[in-house]
């Protein structure tokens, strides 16, 4: 999971965020996430208002649903928990493609995939699909 210097790179959580988690000791999604589980909120950190706390919510609800996150360069690839997830992201713009793999096993299709920029994908767990 990414850093929140990464994130704060990315431009993905603003400078006043950034500041409140790393005086918090909260350096990276999962233990975003992880404070967020225990608190409900981040309203607790010092000198964080409705705002800020909202945008560190929104944070944790979309790093809840990935489950590994690659990058390199401009391209970057996304394994979602499962499907309403990956298309949260997509439907967010987070993501250019999604891609549903029928099982575990297939997920080597990915790897011969020409796609460039970003790309999720997630394991279908739905009865009835079975193919690529």
């Amino acid at each position: 999971m990414p850093t929140l210097k990464e994130l704060y790179n990315l431009r993905q959580i603003r400078t006043g965020s950034y500041n409140i988690c790393i005086r918090a000791g909260l350096e990276d999604t999962d233990q975003l996430i992880s404070f967020y589980d225990q608190h409900g909120s981040f309203r607790s950190l010092p000198n964080c208002g409705r705002l800020l706390s909202r945008e560190l919510e929104y944070l944790c609800s979309y790093y809840k649903g990935v489950l590994e996150l690659e990058a390199s360069g401009t391209d970057m690839q996304v394994q979602y928990a499962d499907m309403s997830s990956g298309k949260r992201a997509f439907d967010l713009g987070h993501i250019d493609v999604l891609m549903v793999v029928a099982e575990e096993s297939k997920k080597y299709v990915l790897q011969h995939q020409k796609l460039n920029g970003k790309v999720g994908w997630c394991i279908a767990k739905k009865p009835g699909i079975n193919s690529i």
